[in-house]
């Protein structure tokens, strides 16, 4: 029996199935799918469009970069831009690639390799989650009066939404009260023992530092724009990638299909998210009477378009942080 359990909760075994899922997925939508309409609308498509999609995903990330830059500016350690872009790059890659969100943890990792609180990084990196899972709700909620949603996105949906609500009226409460909040952390922890009090206490007033940026209007004010301008630019590439194949089709599509990815790819099915990303294209395709074979052609362009840049750029942003930190002693605190 204890073989047995092993094995049902062996990584091999999950991820063979979630693979197996995804070909499944896969043949029951494609299967009367001409390859070579595939291979044409792919070598037909535009390549301007596509530079420009390629264009878009680079403001898209100098966007994220922006605002992390914007929270972690209130920190007590001056976090420089090179090092935070060179731990975004890495950390955006893992995550494509690994459960368990494993690219976040990286990017405290990496970020606060050279110095400056990993705990005040992590508050940083929560309240980016919120901030967008936050505007993805908004985008969910304007999505659902305008489109006819499949049972299973429209579900996603409304607990992303819930979650969304309940985070940040949490987020808003702590923020406005930081020093009632940090006076009832250390009474929540006074069960502990003495040494892992004061290991503990530290490293959660720093992340709970990090909120002091929602307590500056300008700050937030640029905190809203630039996820404005990170969520304008997801949409703008799936639109000029749509168009790139000749669909000429209404914004509502390109937001759709940002929905439609955001909800199904944050289940770490294989690595990579292969499969299921043209999946959720598809399906999210066909509500506008797109072709399967189109719709495949899209996720998969949109998908090399995606994920193909940021890999490679993490190459060399791995390569720079190797080089550069081999020649320093580890500098990170808590």
């Amino acid at each position: 029996m204890k073989h047995l359990s092993g094995i049902l909760r062996s990584k091999w075994l999950r991820w063979s199935t979630g693979f197996l899922l995804v070909v499944a997925l896969l043949y029951l939508s494609l299967r009367d799918v001409p390859p070579q309409d595939v291979w044409r609308s792919l070598s037909e498509a535009d390549a301007g469009l596509l530079l420009l999609a390629l264009a878009s995903v680079a403001v898209n990330t100098a966007a994220k970069l922006a605002r992390w830059a914007v929270m972690t500016q209130r920190g007590d350690y001056p976090f420089q831009l090179a090092d935070l872009l060179a731990a975004l790059l890495i950390g955006q890659t893992v995550n494509w690639y690994a459960p368990g969100r494993l690219g976040d943890l990286s990017r405290v990792y990496l970020a606060g390799r050279r110095g400056g609180s990993r705990s005040f990084l992590l508050g940083t990196l929560a309240i980016e989650k919120v901030i967008d899972l936050l505007a993805y709700a908004m985008l969910f909620l304007a999505t659902i009066f305008l489109l006819p949603m499949p049972g299973w996105l429209a579900d996603s949906g409304v607990t992303l939404t819930l979650l969304a609500v309940l985070l940040s009226l949490m987020v808003a409460v702590v923020a406005a009260w930081p020093s009632l909040i940090e006076k009832r952390l250390a009474w929540g922890l006074g069960w502990l023992p003495d040494a892992w009090r004061s290991a503990l206490l530290p490293r959660l007033q720093a992340a709970l530092s990090s909120l002091s940026v929602l307590r500056l209007r300008s700050d937030i004010v640029r905190l809203a724009a630039l996820t404005v301008l990170v969520w304008g630019t997801a949409v703008w590439t799936n639109d000029l990638v749509l168009r790139s194949l000749g669909l000429d089709l209404p914004w509502k599509a390109s937001v759709l299909v940002l929905v439609a990815l955001q909800a199904g790819i944050s289940i770490p099915v294989v690595p990579g998210r292969f499969g299921l990303f043209e999946y959720m294209c598809i399906l999210s395709l066909g509500i506008f009477g797109v072709p399967e074979s189109l719709g495949l052609s899209f996720g998969l362009l949109l998908h090399a378009i995606v994920l193909a840049p940021t890999s490679l750029a993490s190459l060399v942003a791995f390569w720079w942080v190797g080089a550069r930190l081999n020649r320093l002693p580890q500098a990170g605190t808590g």
